[in-house]
């Protein structure tokens, strides 16, 4: 998946400015956790670019994520503890302290456009990505198979039995990332996915 949000530093409220921001992706909500407590995960996604010290525009803040499956929630935040965290001074307020505060806008999770997908040796799709039509070959297949194509929310398009290989038409199918399963009797066989350009 491809990750995307953009930041600017809170000017009115900001003292310094971090680098540290992270992104991570939970099967399992995260909640009642102290604001002065550090987050207790590694963010599969972090900022990769310099102090978000902006105040003027908008920086994007971009990833790529390999789900595990069962992912609901997403926490944006600081993963790194107080005497860790890496900072530069921006300004002095009134008040004493070293606080950072950022505005998110725009974030967005989508299917990764760039897939180099890798399928087992014992199957073959092809054009990757397609547009009119979508050949799956078996390399070997001692009896019928089934075919199953699901979109990117897990609904079921399409389900068809096959021997060895088959063409599927993909031209009505809207723009995006299907997933499919070929099934060796009760048994997953083969997984992956077929990108629609």
């Amino acid at each position: 998946y491809d990750f995307e949000m953009y930041v600017s530093l809170a000017e009115k409220w900001s003292e310094v400015s971090t680098r540290d921001l992270g992104v991570y992706f939970s099967d399992t909500a995260i909640i009642r956790l102290p604001y002065t407590v550090t987050l207790p995960f590694s963010p599969q996604i972090s900022n990769s670019g310099g102090y978000l010290s902006d105040t003027g525009n908008w920086i994007p803040v971009r990833g790529s994520y390999v789900a595990r499956g069962g992912e609901q929630y997403i926490v944006i935040g600081n993963f790194v503890d107080d005497y860790s965290i890496d900072t530069a001074r921006v300004k002095d307020l009134p008040s004493p302290g070293s606080r950072s505060y950022i505005y998110i806008d725009d974030v967005s999770l989508s299917a990764s456009l760039d897939i180099q997908e890798h399928f087992s040796e014992g199957v073959s799709v092809f054009p990757h990505p397609a547009q009119d039509e979508v050949y799956i070959k078996m390399r070997t297949a001692s009896r019928p198979l089934e075919i199953k194509i699901y979109d990117i929310s897990s609904r079921m398009l399409l389900s068809k039995t096959f021997t060895k290989e088959i063409t599927l038409d993909v031209a009505t199918w809207a723009k995006g990332c299907y997933y499919f399963q070929i099934m060796n009797g009760n048994t997953i066989s083969q997984r992956g996915k077929i990108l629609k350009q």
